[in-house]
């Protein structure tokens, strides 16, 4: 009696704290929630979901059996396909049923529904992405194949599942408290609803405005120093995973350095656009979503067998964007993690093969500007034709206020972003169909390269890098998927939606990138550009990938004999590896720069100290800090006269900003650096010429400065656990259930990724799995939350303490269901 009123005290306390802390809307009634029967209070019973025993669920088949491990991760036994994916949407939805319909939710646009008018915007981008045009697509698409039928089967089995458990929960009156603070009931989940989730995702990981950003920034400092600062190929040295030789291809590709006279016009009127095209896509483009992966061979381990590392780098939140868990039937036997909202395992093992995945941050995206006349009223020129736009018409329910009416109109480009006088037409390969879901299955069945390689051949996006080994020996790396062709115009501005600059194709399957079995021993990625320079086909610029730090970190610890031979620990060593490898060749010139500024004392010597680092961003670190603050006063004193001479709208458009976020600048600087100078070291302001040193040691005298105001001048205070740290967001944007800030090492160049860097990163390795091809009882895997959103249970966060520690899980594979175990009955 004593435990059941604290626990009631306990919850009642929770729901006041959390109706004060409410920032989604109105403000629910309160009586509702309190009411004895059906309120808050029974989350206290919720909190411990049954984990034995037996229950009913009604259209399985045959008994399911389920049993939980360490973590309150279920492993789950069937007999056939359809009990299985059912079983795993009825768990899935028990422990993240409200996550599951905010990701649909925000797909579909009906965010404001539960939500309130302030997310009608939010609304209205998603509808003019055109998500819920896409997921249709695919279901039509799905539906004419035996492999797509096959795998709308499961997924219908999987929203059978979920709406078991959701008729159970409201004929208990007990849905999470997320529902109840809010004020709704969820609909009955259905197979499009995962469709719906497999867009929002490929809206994260290959949805950027990069075109835009370089018109805009063309139209400042003029075109040819634009695709100077972000070209195609990279400036600074890089390790592509597929190296070549590429296949020939006919004809040859469009030089990269080409821009059409029509290009060069679109960007003299991009100035004008900013203030248009860019309200709709706050919150949408492209942002610190990469990851790692990599395997061994078995030439190179300790066991002879292969080992295989993952660990993607996505928004760091609670709940975890994964749901950790087992699949066993006579077609599966699988485990890893999963989105909430769709059957199967993404990344994983089974009892043969090990996979995981990077983003190749292909360019997936395309801005056209769209030709209109106000003598041709609600048409586009196309190929010499004034052509209708399609319109696609929308009622956005508001929470407490009338429904808004929203349209967007179409071209043969895509979905038109902005409503103004210019128009731009985003064209992007998550319009299109796309079989993933297909894909994703048949992976989890692969027992060997080939019949992995067999599962790929229909996916299409987002692209990825997939690695793999299994316990044949083989390793892999390969990146199938849709890249689109542009045979007239430079992709990397904005092209003329009129005719000439259209989408003539794909590359080809067989020269997509991909690298079996090499001779070295190793695959890797690191969102680095994935082939060389050589490559006969345009995949993105230098703005699209990632700046290959963490990439040059990791190849070195592979490449390195005294690393060897490899276990499961050493792979876990690097993916805690701190090491910022452009640290450690920045570290030097930082040290002459001190010694040129003639600086005393205790900052003299910590100064000094940065000559002998090793480039690692421990908490502990003085110099972890004292880099970051120069690179960043260092990029501001290089580009940032340019930038004000020529009114770059760096304040409004956060992705022309001068940061050590920004992948080209950075890159950029390090060639200007180690050849020690280069015309925009000159300050186009005052007329100065200035060389490399001039400039770092301005920056060194600013970032000083910046460190001490803040921090006091001891050098002993300076450590980067006090600069940087992490928070893990509640997804439901409540303050109370979020948890950190943390002191934290890494930065946005260590294999240990973290983004933002400062003050405060969200960012980052969102599941670390390394998988043992010898002996899976020895593969381990932890990610930073819980399986249960639900605040009262034990497991909303067990997993952050484990994950903060750079220490992980085994990654459990049960061959049959334990003694003490969950069974489901028909």
């Amino acid at each position: 009696m004593r435990f059941a009123k604290g626990a009631g005290f306990l919850v009642l306390a929770l729901a006041l704290t959390l109706i004060l802390d409410m920032s989604l809307g109105p403000i629910p009634a309160i009586l509702p929630l309190l009411n004895p029967g059906q309120g808050v209070w029974t989350e206290a019973g919720q909190a411990v979901s049954p984990t034995s025993g037996s229950l009913a669920l009604p259209g399985l088949i045959s008994p399911v059996e389920v049993t939980y491990t360490a973590g309150g991760v279920p492993h789950i036994f069937a007999k056939n396909d359809h009990d299985l994916f059912m079983v795993q949407g009825y768990l899935v939805a028990r422990d993240r049923l409200f996550e599951m319909d905010l990701m649909r939710r925000q797909a579909s646009g009906s965010l404001a529904a539960i939500l309130g008018p302030s997310y009608v915007a939010a609304d209205k981008a998603e509808l003019s992405l055109g998500l819920v045009v896409g997921a249709r697509r695919t279901l039509a698409v799905m539906e004419q194949s035996a492999a797509g039928k096959s795998a709308l089967a499961d997924m219908s089995a999987y929203a059978q599942g979920v709406n078991a458990l959701i008729r159970q929960d409201e004929a208990a009156g007990n849905l999470p408290v997320y529902f109840k603070l809010v004020g709704y009931q969820p609909t009955p989940w259905t197979a499009f609803d995962s469709l719906l989730v497999q867009e929002d995702l490929e809206q994260v990981l290959a949805l950027s405005t990069g075109p835009l950003d370089v018109s805009i920034l063309a139209s400042h400092i003029g075109t040819q120093k634009a695709l100077q600062l972000v070209p195609v190929l990279p400036p600074n040295p890089q390790f592509p995973y597929d190296p070549g030789p590429y296949p020939p291809t006919s004809p040859a590709p469009l030089p990269a350095d080409v821009v059409t006279a029509a290009q060069a016009t679109a960007a003299g009127a991009a100035s004008g656009l900013i203030a248009q095209a860019k309200p709709l896509l706050p919150g949408i483009a492209q942002g610190f979503e990469m990851s790692n992966n990599w395997a061994v061979s078995g030439s190179l381990t300790a066991s002879g067998k292969p080992l295989l590392a993952g660990d993607p780098h996505l928004s760091l939140t609670l709940p975890s964007i994964w749901y950790e868990m087992q699949l066993v039937d006579p077609n599966y036997h699988v485990e890893g993690v999963n989105f909430p909202g769709a059957p199967g395992i993404v990344i994983g093992h089974n009892q043969a093969a090990a996979w995981s995945a990077t983003d190749t941050e292909n360019q997936a995206a395309f801005d056209y500007i769209e030709k209109t006349s106000a003598a041709h009223p609600g048409r586009y020129e196309f190929n010499g034709r004034w052509l209708p736009f399609t319109v696609r018409h929308y009622t956005i329910a508001v929470k407490g206020r009338p429904s808004v009416s929203y349209s967007v109109d179409w071209t043969n480009n895509g979905p038109i972003l902005d409503q103004y006088g210019v128009r731009i037409a985003m064209r992007w390969t998550g319009d299109y169909a796309s079989q993933d879901l297909v894909a994703l299955l048949a992976m989890d069945r692969a027992t060997n390269l080939p019949e992995f390689e067999q599962a790929l051949s229909v996916w299409s996006c987002p692209v990825q890098n997939w690695v793999f080994a299994d316990t044949h020996g083989d390793i892999a790396l390969m990146a199938p998927g849709f890249y689109p062709l542009v045979s007239h115009g430079n992709p990397e501005l904005l092209l003329d939606g009129s005719g000439p600059d259209q989408w003539t194709g794909r590359i080809p399957a067989n020269a997509q990138p991909r690298i079996v079995n090499p001779a070295w021993g190793f695959v890797w990625s690191a969102n680095q550009r994935v082939v060389g320079a050589t490559y006969p086909y345009d995949i993105g610029q230098s703005d699209d990938f990632a700046n290959g730090y963490r990439a040059d970190t990791i190849h070195a610890f592979l490449s390195n004999p005294a690393n060897r031979p490899f276990t499961v620990a050493s792979m876990e060593r690097l993916q805690s590896d701190n090491q910022d490898h452009l640290a450690l060749l920045l570290a030097p010139y930082i040290a002459a720069a001190g010694a040129r500024l003639g600086l005393t004392g205790s900052a003299a010597r910590a100064v000094e100290r940065v000559g002998s680092w090793n480039g690692t961003m421990d908490t502990g670190s003085v110099s972890a800090t004292i880099y970051w603050y120069f690179l960043g006063a260092y990029l501001q004193a290089t580009f940032g006269p340019w930038w004000q001479a020529d009114k770059v709208p760096v304040a409004t458009d956060p992705n022309l900003a001068i940061s050590p976020e920004n992948t080209p600048l950075v890159e950029d600087l390090q060639v200007f650096t180690e050849s020690g100078e280069s015309p925009w070291f000159n300050n186009p302001v005052t007329g100065e010429t200035r060389t490399a040193a001039d400039v770092m040691d301005t920056a060194l005298a600013k970032a000083l400065g910046q460190i001490e105001r803040a921090y006091g001048h001891n050098p002993a205070r300076w450590a980067w656990g006090r600069v940087h740290t992490r928070t893990f967001n509640s997804l439901a944007g409540l303050a109370v259930l979020s948890r950190g800030p943390y002191a934290t090492g890494g930065d946005i160049n260590t294999p240990d990724a973290a983004s933002p860097t400062t003050p405060t990163s969200t960012s980052g390795p969102s599941w670390r799995m390394v998988v043992d091809l010898s002996n899976l009882a020895d593969s381990v895997g932890v990610y930073p939350g819980g399986q249960s959103e639900n605040p009262l249970s034990a497991h909303y966060a067990d997993g952050l303490p484990i994950w903060l520690g750079y220490r992980n899980r085994p990654l459990v594979d049960l061959p049959a269901p334990s003694a003490q175990h969950l069974t489901f009955q028909p």
